[in-house]
């Protein structure tokens, strides 16, 4: 009879980590399908801890970030690109700091995107300007986003992404609205949070993702709700509190839709704040509030197709 290290060894020649998880479970009488396991390598942004790197459900590496991090990209030669209030920090493999952009003061950032030319795009509240930066950090382009009403730098806006067509989407928070926007700064586009119907709720908006097939994402903060709406402004998709119980959901951050056509979702102060959810709303794996996690705002699995620096926003 071959021993049960025999077996895990020969799972995982065969299966890889998955299955043999699921292995693992039945040697030990648990039914711990592979449905139920977390991705082996996510990159998290949590408030209170900086980028966190979570392998296998267990925080391995952290990247302190100056101020609350709310946006953080792991890119393919092993740097990492992450926001705090304060700053944007770019760290090399080891996790040491190769440069840094700080914010004036009075001026927040809550997010970021690494861009094909190794440089970044950020969002800063407070000034009411998009910017690009190089590979140094330093600003290259500037847009002003004079389409946004609130006053308050903190509310001001949340998600920023460019898409390979050079346009912009802004996630205008307070004011409750997601905009595109051309390379001037001209909106294309505006989806006013406050006006979707039913089951969408929330005045206000965190993440905004553009999928490849022309539809956007929109997590509506403390909402909890998560909208995927169409290029005419069809709702095409939502998740909702009711649809997932078992989360405890009181807020919908940053998103990652996958290649199967899953959802990671990072859900904040929720009793699970980081899930994983199919598009029938059948959740595949959860984590447990874990300080070491701080408060997820936004998620990206690794080693899946897509390279974030050339706009593979979605995997």
């Amino acid at each position: 009879m071959l021993s049960v290290i025999a077996v895990m060894k020969r799972a995982w020649r065969r299966w890889g980590w998955r299955m043999l998880v699921g292995v693992m479970g039945l040697l030990s009488g648990i039914n711990a399908q592979a449905e139920q396991t977390a991705p082996p390598r996510m990159l998290v942004a949590g408030m209170g801890v900086g980028a966190v790197l979570v392998e296998n459900g267990m925080v391995t590496k952290r990247y302190p970030t100056q101020g609350a991090c709310q946006d953080a990209w792991k890119l393919s030669d092993g740097r990492v690109v992450a926001v705090g209030t304060q700053s944007l920090q770019g760290f090399d493999a080891a996790g040491q700091v190769l440069q840094s952009y700080r914010a004036a003061a009075g001026v927040e950032l809550h997010n970021c995107q690494p861009l094909p030319d190794g440089g970044v795009l950020l969002a800063e509240c407070g000034t009411k300007r998009l910017l690009e930066l190089n590979a140094d950090l330093v600003i290259v382009r500037e847009v002003k986003l004079d389409m946004i009403r609130e006053e308050k730098g903190h509310g001001q806006v949340r998600h920023v992404r460019k898409t390979g067509a050079g346009d912009y989407w802004v996630m205008a928070s307070y004011d409750g609205k997601a905009f595109r926007i051309n390379s001037q700064g001209v909106v294309q586009r505006e989806v006013d949070l406050r006006q979707l119907p039913a089951p969408v709720t929330g005045k206000i908006g965190h993440s905004v993702v553009p999928l490849k097939n022309g539809n956007v994402l929109i997590g509506t903060s403390y909402g909890a709700c998560l909208v995927e709406l169409d290029p005419a402004g069809k709702i095409v998709w939502t998740l909702t509190p009711q649809d997932v119980p078992e989360i405890g959901l009181k807020y919908v951050a940053g998103v990652h839709r996958l290649p199967n056509g899953n959802t990671v979702i990072s859900a904040y102060n929720s009793d699970y704040p980081l899930f994983e959810v199919t598009p029938a709303k059948t959740v595949v794996w959860k984590l447990a509030k874990n300080p070491a996690l701080g408060t997820p705002t936004n998620v990206q699995v690794l080693d899946v197709a897509g390279d974030p620096s050339q706009f593979g926003l979605e995997k």
